[in-house]
């Protein structure tokens, strides 16, 4: 549109280099928020297990389980955890002490003759405090013999 001049090629230079730098200040600062989150999405934490519940549902076809758990975390909130037994990397919390020093389970068996569900439902409390990581609602939980993810499903109990 405008003639151009031999001045202006000399200008255009240092302008494209001063926005290029302009944007990648503006680009690296939007991205260290991101990368802090990222990195503090996955903590490790200490917990307290104060009860886990299993319900075994062996009238389903295939037979399945559904596991709870209530834990209170760093800040001292309390958290329902649940997971089902098919989702990737869930099961029962072990306790920390060994079988032959550890309180039995306190297990009900359920069986409704009409329906033939036959249900088991199993329940421990006070099992101690356990090494976990969080990554957003998703709890993995470090014990005795492996870990367990549970997802954090409600606040308070």
């Amino acid at each position: 549109m405008f003639p151009r001049t031999g001045s202006d090629e000399g200008m255009r230079k240092p302008t494209l280099c001063l926005i290029t730098r302009m944007l990648l200040q503006i680009l690296a600062g939007a991205l260290v928020p991101l990368a802090i989150h990222a990195k503090d999405s996955s903590k490790d934490l200490s917990i307290e297990v104060v009860e886990t519940h299993e319900e075994r549902l062996l009238w389903r076809n295939p037979p399945t389980a559904i596991y709870s758990a209530k834990v209170i975390l760093p800040d001292g909130a309390h958290a329902q955890l649940t997971c089902e037994l098919f989702d990737n990397g869930c099961g029962t919390i072990e306790p920390w002490t060994p079988p032959e020093k550890t309180a039995p389970a306190d297990c009900q068996v359920s069986d409704n003759e009409e329906s033939t569900k036959l249900t088991v439902s199993c329940t421990r409390k006070n099992l101690g405090t356990y090494r976990a990581r969080r990554k957003g609602d998703d709890l993995t939980i470090y014990g005795r013999k492996g870990k367990v993810t549970y997802r954090i499903v409600t606040g308070p109990w």
